[in-house]
C-alpha cells in the first residue's frame, strides 16, 4: 500500500517566499496591521487559505504575552460600531460606557487599538462602512447592540472576524459575548428570598424581551417555579409611552409585589402613584455606575467587553473571518452589590 505524501507545513516564511514578499509584511498582514494595505492584505489571507496556513497558538500566546508587556506605540486596529449616542436609543448608556472601557483595555491589553466607529453618523450605509473599514484597514469588527431591537445591520461581514454584544444583531449570528441573564435573575432572587421578601415582582421594558431573547423572563418564570400554587406573579412589560403610570397602578393591585426586580428607573414613576407605591423596594437586575445606589446585580459590563475582543483576536490568530458555522456564546456572570433598596428619585 502506497504512503501518501504528508503535505507541507505551512509558515508565515513559506507564505512570504510564495508572495515574494518579506516575513514581516506577511505576519503584519495576517494580524490585520493598519500598516499594510487592503490589496497586500487579501493576497496574503488568499495564499494563507490556498495553503492551509494556522497560526500556531503557542507561539500566538506568548507574542500576545510580549505585546502586553511591551503594547506598541500603533499597531493593529479593531473597530467597534456603536449606536449608544445614538437620541432615543433604547440602549443603557451606563452599562455601554462599562463594556467600552473593558473592550478597550483588554484590546490594548492584547497590542491593538479599539476605534469606535458610530453607526449613526448621518449617510452611513452598509457601503459606506465597509468602504471605511477596508481603508483603516480593520481586519476585526466589535458590534455592539443596535439602537432598537427591530433595527437591521446591513453589512456584509464576510473579510472581518467578528463578535457582537448581546443578542443583536437581528438574523446575524455571531460569535457574541453577553451578560448571563439566567445567573443573574437567580442571584436576584435568592437575595430577595434572604431579605424576607415573598411576592417578588419583575417589571421591564418591552423592547428587552426581543432584545435578549426574552431571558429575563424566562428566568423569572424559572424561579417562580418554587413558588407556592397560585402565589406566582405576572411580570409587567412597560412601553415607555404615557399609558405606564396607568398600567402600574393597575399591575401593582393586581399583583400586590412586596419588592421589584427591575432594570429600570421606576421611583420617579412609583412616587407619581402614590406614597404607598413611592416606598415599595427596588433591586436592580443591571446596577451600574453612575445609576441608583441601590442592591442589585452588578453584571460587569467590562469583562463582557473584554471576552467579546477575546473572541475578535481569537479569530485573527486562526485566521478566521466571516460568519462562524458553529458560533460561540460567552456567558459572564454578574455579583450581587449589597446597598439600600429605596434608590432616589429619577
Amino acid at each position: 500500500m502506497a504512503k501518501s505524501t504528508p503535505r507541507p507545513v505551512s509558515t508565515v516564511r513559506s507564505l512570504a517566499e510564495a508572495l515574494g514578499c518579506s516575513v514581516g509584511t506577511v505576519s503584519y498582514a495576517l494580524r490585520g496591521d493598519a500598516r499594510i494595505t487592503p490589496e497586500t492584505r487579501a493576497r496574503v489571507l488568499a495564499e494563507a487559505a490556498r495553503q492551509g496556513y494556522r497560526a500556531n497558538p503557542l507561539v500566538a500566546a506568548v507574542m500576545a504575552q510580549v505585546r502586553a508587556a511591551n503594547p506598541p506605540g500603533h499597531g493593529g486596529v479593531l473597530a467597534g460600531l456603536t449606536w449608544w449616542r445614538t437620541s432615543g436609543a433604547e440602549l443603557n448608556p451606563a452599562a455601554n460606557a462599562a463594556f467600552w472601557q473593558g473592550a478597550t483595555r483588554r484590546a490594548e491589553a492584547l497590542g491593538w487599538r479599539l476605534q469606535e466607529v458610530r453607526g449613526d453618523t448621518a449617510g452611513m450605509t452598509g457601503a459606506r462602512l465597509r468602504g471605511i473599514l477596508r481603508a483603516r484597514g480593520v481586519p476585526g469588527l466589535l458590534i455592539t447592540p443596535l439602537p432598537r431591537a427591530d433595527s437591521a445591520l446591513e453589512l456584509a461581514v464576510d473579510e472581518f472576524a467578528c463578535a457582537a454584544w448581546g443578542y443583536s444583531p437581528a438574523g446575524r449570528v455571531l460569535h457574541r459575548a453577553c451578560i448571563h441573564h439566567g445567573h443573574a435573575m437567580a442571584l436576584a432572587w435568592k437575595h430577595a428570598r434572604a431579605l424576607g421578601f415573598a411576592r417578588i415582582g419583575l417589571v421591564l421594558a418591552a423592547h428587552q424581551g426581543p432584545r435578549t431573547e426574552h431571558l429575563w423572563e424566562t428566568n423569572y418564570q424559572v424561579q417562580q417555579r418554587r413558588v407556592p400554587e397560585g402565589g406566582a406573579l405576572r411580570p409587567l412589560l412597560l412601553t415607555q409611552t404615557e399609558t405606564d403610570h396607568a398600567r402600574l397602578k393597575t399591575w401593582l393591585r393586581a399583583e400586590r409585589p412586596d419588592v421589584i426586580l427591575t432594570t429600570l428607573s421606576l421611583r420617579g414613576r412609583l412616587r407619581v402613584i402614590g406614597a404607598a407605591a413611592g416606598g415599595l423596594p427596588l433591586i436592580d437586575l443591571d446596577r451600574t455606575e453612575g445609576g441608583p445606589a441601590r442592591a442589585g446585580v452588578d453584571q460587569r459590563h467590562d469583562t463582557v467587553g473584554a471576552a467579546a475582543i477575546d473572541l475578535i483576536v481569537g479569530q485573527l490568530h486562526a485566521n478566521e473571518r466571516g460568519a462562524p458555522v458553529a458560533p460561540k456564546l460567552v456567558l459572564l456572570e454578574g455579583r450581587w452589590i449589597e446597598g439600600p433598596l429605596e434608590g432616589p428619585p429619577v
